[in-house]
């Protein structure tokens, strides 16, 4: 499907007099497209999305949100952090993005996010399939029943927050969250090759803890019901009733290449000092540059780099240009 978007957007390509460029959201359900500009872009063409199936894909630029997403619709951005090198400019949707179905019967189902930068919450429940890579967020909250499958990968979380047994398979991967977690009951929960950097004691967080790196809060905050394998702590012991293979009281002063702490600076990879010496038991490197989908920002989808509109007499230009990654 992102094929036919990428072949639609270089064949609306034409020449225009009066240029200015704009922000912008392309919308294709099947193989009828339609493009939508301006601040409320998203907004409109998420209220033409069919019920399921259709792709919305962003340009660069700071875009108003749909109070709730009620449709098992993708949504494709530019990515979240500005990188000259990659040529990327963010793609900002301003407030909170809520998945939520409105029927615990028919819950929302095989959604895709990616590439943006969401200001506020992303918020799911009644939702199942959910696969949100290379973005950013203030806090990924799962609230209510009936939230399954869910996947965060190579993304930037200042917080977590998961209601008590209110998701059935919740697998964050290769992601750098700076703040509290927060959640309690049985769940099942995975968090694989990430940065954990809290510095402050909050509650506690039940989970499956692998190839990870901690800050020093984490020492309390791990529930004792976790599990712990083949992780780094800035701090001493933990709180977690299964460790295998960790390491304890490491200096994040020589742990990463850069020799500095664990705060999140744009462009910075983490990159350990000695790969070699943090090795899990898997064969992977801790860390996210580790395991099946090490720390990358870029998106995947096709980058629009340019969009400009033009008026000659009655007649509307549009003209695309984009490129793969």
């Amino acid at each position: 499907m992102r094929k036919l978007l990428l072949f639609g957007m270089i064949l609306t390509s034409m020449t225009a007099m009066c240029q200015n460029e704009v922000v912008s959201a392309v919308l294709q359900t099947g193989s009828e497209v339609k493009y939508y500009t301006g601040a409320d872009a998203l907004v409109r063409a998420y209220n033409d999305a069919e019920q399921s199936g259709s792709v919305i894909t962003l340009t660069a630029g700071s875009f108003s949100t749909p109070s709730y997403i009620t449709k098992s619709v993708n949504i494709y951005g530019q990515g979240w952090e500005k990188d000259d090198e990659a040529g990327i400019r963010p793609t900002v949707i301003n407030g909170n993005l809520n998945f939520y179905s409105g029927s615990d019967e028919t819950p929302l189902s095989d959604l895709t996010v990616e590439g943006v930068y969401v200001t506020g919450e992303m918020c799911v429940k009644q939702t199942t399939g959910l696969v949100a890579s290379k973005f950013r967020a203030k806090t990924f909250v799962i609230n209510g029943e009936n939230a399954s499958s869910i996947t965060l990968r190579q993304c930037y979380l200042d917080g977590m927050s998961v209601g008590s047994n209110s998701v059935n398979g919740l697998y964050v991967q290769n992601s750098f969250i700076r703040g509290r977690l927060y959640g309690g009951g049985e769940q099942q929960i995975l968090m694989d090759h990430c940065i954990l950097r809290q510095d402050n004691d909050y509650g506690s967080f039940r989970a499956v803890y692998t190839n990870c790196i901690f800050g020093t809060g984490y020492r309390t905050d791990i529930d004792a019901g976790s599990t712990v394998k083949n992780c780094i702590f800035e701090g001493g012991s933990t709180s977690a009733g299964i460790q295998e293979n960790c390491w304890f009281g490491v200096s994040v002063s020589t742990l990463f290449t850069d020799g500095t702490n664990m705060n999140y600076a744009e462009g910075r990879t983490f990159g350990l000092s000695s790969p070699e010496t943090y090795v899990g038991t898997d064969g992977t490197e801790v860390g996210i540059n580790g395991g099946t989908y090490p720390w990358n920002r870029v998106p995947t989808t096709p980058i629009v780099k340019k969009l400009e509109i033009s008026v000659d007499g009655k007649q509307l230009n549009v003209t695309h240009q984009a490129e793969t990654r």
